[in-house]
């Protein structure tokens, strides 16, 4: 009889628990609507920049180095990252976030690969790079000419979209990944994305 009471016990605990959560995220969601109504779209424009310095061979273990920088929507740099990946390529990924009939796009990762074509198996030991790009509460991806209420709409809405009860209340979130393996040594290359074209990848 005791243990049935405490299994009761533990069940409702549980429950209560759930019940929290979705409420606190449903409560949350409405905020996000707002935060939408705020802030605009996904703009036209450069996203991130790329410049290889070069690939290195040890023991069948291959290096390739390079730069990336983080651009905010008035061209603006955010963030510079300079350093070696393991792997013979690079490639970097974007969160693109569709939510209330708008779309946002967030630079995600930068990593290394072996292989050109990946397959599902790839273990992929990136960069983050919302971590260059969220500070203090706002999303600085809104260059200056933004206010800081809408740079923090935006970094709600970016949050909300890793939740797992994004995609369960008319979220969507897709990850496009721009392959580097064509990029040469000591060129300088720009990732944009238009409506007409999507991503592309261009050499500057």
């Amino acid at each position: 009889m005791k243990t049935k009471k405490i299994l009761l016990s533990l069940l409702i605990l549980f429950l209560s628990l759930i019940l929290i959560i979705v409420f606190s995220n449903l409560i949350y969601f409405t905020n996000i609507i707002s935060s939408s109504e705020l802030v605009n779209g996904y703009v036209q424009r450069e996203y991130v920049q790329i410049e290889l310095y070069g690939k290195t061979w040890d023991d069948d273990l291959s290096t390739i180095s390079g730069k990336l920088k983080i651009l905010d929507n008035n061209g603006n740099e955010i963030a510079v990252i300079e350093r070696s990946w393991a792997g013979a390529y690079l490639a970097v990924e974007f969160n693109i976030v569709s939510f209330d009939g708008k779309q946002y796009i967030f630079p995600h990762c930068i990593y290394g690969k072996n292989r050109i074509y990946e397959g599902k198996d790839l273990k992929k030991k990136g960069i983050n790079l919302e971590k260059y790009y969220i500070d203090n509460k706002e999303c600085l991806l809104l260059g200056n000419g933004c206010s800081p209420k809408s740079r923090h709409e935006l970094y709600k809405i970016e949050r909300f979209s890793n939740s797992v009860f994004f995609n369960l209340l008319a979220g969507e979130k897709s990850i496009y990944t721009v392959d580097l393996s064509k990029c040469k040594t000591g060129y300088k290359y720009s990732i944009n994305y238009s409506e007409s074209e999507g991503f592309s990848l261009k050499e500057i």
